[in-house]
């Protein structure tokens, strides 16, 4: 199975980052940008995200984490920018599949409810699960995208489904966001700022201390 097309094929996919010149200057502006408001998502969901993605790089004494870098201002700058409008109610109906599951394990009916270790569990148990879940959830998918395409009619993914696909492209795209941001790309990996003069079949803790090189 073709798992990024399946993803797709739901409409449910943040596709692959690249740090363009022009995508670079937007994600600059969006770590030094103050009063902010999200376009895409409502204030909510912009909460949620951030949390999410706060705890697949949460913040440490040698690193900052994902709100540090206010990297949730980068994805609904890259929803809106770069993702096709018509693809954000899926998004957004799979966060709101996200917190329906979450509310069920947890037997809470208010999000205001859940904490930070019920937060933490959930999105292990979608980033951490069992063969047989993770078999079942990507069967549900590319079933919900086939007959999407056979009806020409928005993805009916079954919740468990959905949350799990969701919360797998939020922990990618935090990643890539991660890695493309200028703190990470300066102090953290590899970085030369005027590229020198290419060398093949090198050893990498020779040339960088094993660190990979920046974006």
């Amino acid at each position: 199975m073709d798992r990024r097309q399946a993803l797709k094929n739901i409409g449910l996919s943040f596709g692959a980052l690249t740090i363009t010149p022009a995508l670079g200057g937007v994600f600059q502006s969006c770590q030094t940008q103050t009063g902010w408001m999200p376009s895409v998502l409502n204030a909510q969901e912009a909460d949620v995200v951030s949390s999410l993605m706060d705890i697949v790089i949460p913040s440490s004494e040698a690193l900052p984490g994902a709100i540090d870098l206010n990297l949730i201002q980068f994805v609904d700058t890259y929803l809106d920018l770069v993702i096709p409008e018509q693809e954000h109610a899926q998004i957004k109906k799979s966060l709101e599949q996200f917190k329906k599951v979450t509310l069920t394990d947890n037997q809470k009916s208010d999000w205001e409810a859940i904490t930070d270790d019920e937060l933490v569990a959930q999105v292990s148990k979608y980033l951490k699960p069992n063969k047989e879940k993770e078999q079942a959830w990507w069967q549900a998918i590319q079933e919900a995208g086939a007959q999407a395409k056979e009806s020409d009619s928005p993805a009916q993914v079954p919740d468990e489904a959905a949350a799990f696909a969701f919360m797998r492209e939020i922990r990618g795209f935090t990643v890539r966001a991660y890695k493309g941001s200028e703190y990470v790309g300066e102090n953290v990996m590899a970085y030369a700022p005027v590229p020198g003069q290419q060398k093949g079949c090198v050893d990498l803790n020779e040339a960088t201390g094993g660190k990979a090189w920046s974006l």
